[in-house]
């Protein structure tokens, strides 16, 4: 049945397309301009620039660095250096979006 059904369709088809007529003839760059222009994916991807574009400079600096200072001590009293496991870190992370 759906074989049937298909080669009906073909059938008007090819029918419909024989009586058509076409008087004007329609320039292929013409028809890629049109395309272009009323495309809406290709709006859309226009406006996306056109708004990425404007972005205040406040939301393009980078975020503010981290400063870290860090104590290890092993043992009951403060004693940076007499043993082996005491050690002082310093670091700075600049997070990158």
């Amino acid at each position: 049945m759906k074989k049937f059904n298909l080669i009906l369709v073909l059938f008007l088809i090819i029918f419909a397309a024989k009586n058509i007529k076409c008087e004007e003839f329609v320039d292929l760059s013409y028809l890629i301009n049109i395309a272009l222009k009323e495309n809406p994916k290709i709006k859309a991807a226009k406006l996306k620039l056109q708004s990425s574009l404007e972005v205040p400079k406040q939301v393009k600096t980078l975020p503010d660095p981290v400063l870290m200072v860090g104590l290890k001590n092993v043992g009951g009293n403060f004693s940076l250096g007499k043993e082996e496991m005491s050690m002082l870190d310093f670091g700075i992370t600049q997070p990158i979006p």
